[in-house]
């Protein structure tokens, strides 16, 4: 051992010295998670201060604030009197964003909101109890606009379109759409200086007929087309398109006469005209509806408007603009809403009694609503049928209980007369005529009749004037309803 150069050590010193250095890795391994897990978490509380940082330490009145937002409906209206308007503000911002969904799309406002951040009710309490918070424009465009949009649904009996938009926005909007045409036209005016027209690609002819389409869907009146000035800017277009050098770009692009998709007007042949020639009738049509209320404007057509034409859709929404002329906010919209409901509610009320009444009036006088069958007469009104309609009534229920009492009583006739006796003459031959074993039979036949003929059942009086038949002992024995035994399976 000692030749080959000092001494051996022994297996068990190698053993631990293994272990040991496999100890030392796992605990530099351990140590070494350890710590990346604690950079980890040092670097989220980190972030967590940062942000804390950005947003500044939370005052009381944040946290007075989220508490009021928590519970807002739970306060009474008149608590609500001491916070000022830009108070008030803070809290409905505060309260829609907290209720707004996280994703979504569509809904009330585009964000998938289903109901409104504050229900109606609250809202007009507290504006009903403080009038200082009654014209806060931040409650109108983000509680009103959503209780509207909530409970009138568009396209419905209750929100006509004339109504869809506060006025302010309804000018707005039409403005915006005569600005879309009027930029194109622009541009055409500077092509058609240099000797070139406008391409006609898929953006522009989208935005042209989005435009067309809504114009000829907008409601229109008087003071509607003085607030917007569409009907000027409609006829310097039109002026303008019908004495170009070249092509306009309204003459070439054509639309479906119709408010149909373009796919649909193709499938359903719908007549297509083109841009210009839709925007001189709808030009038309609102100088025919100016004419028919007073105003002296030079038209070019001298018939009146037919029936059925967008003359007279627009004359169905008259009244409504009315009411639309006074609606400055949504607030005012949603009253004005509700109002109509209401009347309309109470008119349809009024013509379902007069409906009613008049039905009454004229139920006497029909005497039959369908031809008799003359069988059935017969047998209806026969002699021993109309005693006893005249004493039950002429219910159809009793004349049939009574038909069938008399044919019960004439099958009991016709049984009896069936096993009588043969009596007389004639049957004493044909007894003596006949053989000695049938009359045995018949006779035993008549005796089992006699012995099993059941008698009529005691009947005992209960309260109402009903009665109950008591089973007699025959039908017991014979295995009737009463008796104790068990139908056979």
């Amino acid at each position: 051992m000692a030749e080959h150069g000092g001494p051996v050590r022994p297996l068990g010193d190698d053993a631990v010295a293994v272990s040991s250095k496999k100890m030392h890795r796992y605990i530099i391994s351990s140590s070494n998670s350890n710590c990346n897990s604690n950079s980890k978490n040092t670097r989220q509380q980190q972030e967590q201060q940062q942000r804390q940082q950005q947003k500044g330490p939370s005052s009381l009145v944040s946290r007075c604030m989220a508490v009021l937002v928590a519970n807002l409906e739970r306060y009474p209206p008149s608590v609500l009197g001491m916070l000022a308007e830009n108070e008030w503000n803070d809290l409905i911002a505060t309260k829609h964003e907290k209720t707004a969904p996280r994703q979504g799309t569509g809904g009330l406002d585009g964000t998938g909101r289903r109901t409104p951040a504050l229900s109606e009710r609250f809202l007009r309490e507290v504006e009903t109890a403080n009038p200082h918070l009654a014209e806060s424009k931040c409650a109108d465009t983000l509680i009103w606009k959503d209780c509207v949009e909530c409970q009138f649904k568009r396209d419905g009996l209750t929100r006509p379109r004339a109504l869809l938009l506060p006025w302010p926005l309804l000018v707005q909007q039409i403005v915006d759409l005569s600005d879309v045409l009027v930029a194109y036209k622009t541009q055409e005016d500077e092509l058609d200086k240099e000797g070139h027209q406008l391409a006609l690609t898929e953006e522009v002819s989208a935005n042209i007929t989005e435009a067309t389409m809504a114009l000829k869907e907008s409601p229109m009146n008087v003071t509607l087309l003085k607030d917007s000035g569409i009907g000027k800017v409609l006829k310097k277009l039109i002026k303008a398109s019908s004495s170009r050098s070249k092509k306009s770009i309204f003459k070439r692009l054509k639309l479906p006469t119709t408010n149909l998709p373009a796919r649909t007007a193709v499938a359903a042949n719908v007549k297509e005209v083109s841009v210009l020639k839709q925007l001189e009738r709808l030009l038309q049509a609102w100088m025919d509806l100016a004419a028919s209320q007073g105003i002296a404007i030079s038209s070019n057509s001298s018939s009146p408007p037919r029936k059925g034409d967008m003359t007279t859709s627009f004359e169905k929404d008259q009244q409504d603009l009315q009411r639309a002329e006074t609606c400055n906010t949504w607030r005012k919209l949603f009253a004005v809403l509700k109002d109509r409901a209401d009347q309309r509610r109470f008119h349809l009320g009024q013509k379902m009694r007069a409906k009613r009444k008049d039905q009454n009036s004229l139920r006497p006088q029909i005497i039959k609503v369908r031809p008799a069958n003359p069988r059935r007469e017969q047998i209806l009104d026969r002699d021993w049928c109309k005693g006893s309609s005249e004493k039950a009534g002429t219910s159809k229920l009793n004349q049939i209980r009574k038909e069938a009492a008399l044919y019960s009583a004439r099958a009991k006739q016709d049984a009896a007369v069936a096993f009588k006796r043969p009596t007389g003459f004639g049957s004493a031959v044909a007894i003596a005529a006949a053989k000695p074993r049938t009359l045995m039979k018949k006779a035993r036949i008549v005796q089992q009749q006699s012995k099993f003929k059941r008698k009529a059942a005691p009947v005992v009086a209960l309260g109402g004037g009903k009665r109950m038949a008591v089973p007699s002992r025959t039908m017991r024995m014979q295995g009737g309803t009463f008796s104790g035994k068990k139908p056979k399976r």
